[in-house]
């Protein structure tokens, strides 16, 4: 509840998904140019996207917004797990009531999203949601304060994987070009330009 009040302030909205699980996702022009200047992982200044459209055969815009859910741990140490979630509207803010649409655009508008574009949409929105010594403020209480670094725990792992390639030509978590065909009523799909600025 207390994450939930700093999100709201900022003025990100509420979406409810399954099991009551709150996620805040950003709305059009919340943010300059709906993009975030953050460090990535280097240690250098770049930007996301955290809303942005694609041009739909229809000639519809198909608006995305990014979102954050964040869930506390408290083993083995006290921390907010972050998971990403990404939303749609045909508005700008209002998001689509269809869980199957949502669905069915979600595949397709992030299939080629790889870690690294989750991981900085991700840094961007906590670099956002932070004071300028990186902490987010969160609210327990009258007299009471828990300050949450913008910037995750970071670890070493003994084993890793290829990265896969990014072109045209790969497919999104080992699935087959298959998986991304739609019926013929879902105009939702597939040539069109999409705005997705990143640098």
């Amino acid at each position: 509840m207390a994450w939930e009040r700093v999100a709201e302030q900022r003025g990100l909205k509420m979406y409810e998904m399954a099991n009551e699980v709150h996620c805040y996702y950003f709305i059009k022009d919340l943010v300059e140019n709906d993009e975030i200047e953050f460090k990535n992982v280097k240690g250098e200044m770049t930007s996301r996207q955290v809303v942005g459209y694609k041009t739909l055969v229809t000639g519809k815009r198909r608006i995305w917004h990014f979102g954050i859910q964040a869930r506390p741990l408290l083993y083995p140490t006290y921390a907010y797990i972050i998971k990403p979630h990404v939303l749609f509207s045909d508005e700008g803010s209002t998001i689509w009531e269809s869980k199957e649409r949502l669905h069915r655009a979600r595949r397709s508008q992030c299939r080629n999203w790889w870690n690294p574009e989750w991981r900085d949409r991700i840094l961007a929105t906590m670099t956002w949601l932070a004071d300028e010594e990186g902490r987010i403020e969160v609210s327990l209480g009258s007299n009471v304060v828990l300050y949450v670094s913008s910037y995750p725990l970071t670890f070493s792992s003994p084993v890793s994987y290829g990265e896969p390639k990014t072109d045209s030509s790969a497919t999104y978590e080992g699935e087959g070009e298959d998986d991304y065909k739609f019926d013929e009523e879902d105009e939702e799909e597939e040539v069109g330009e999409e705005l997705d600025k990143t640098s």
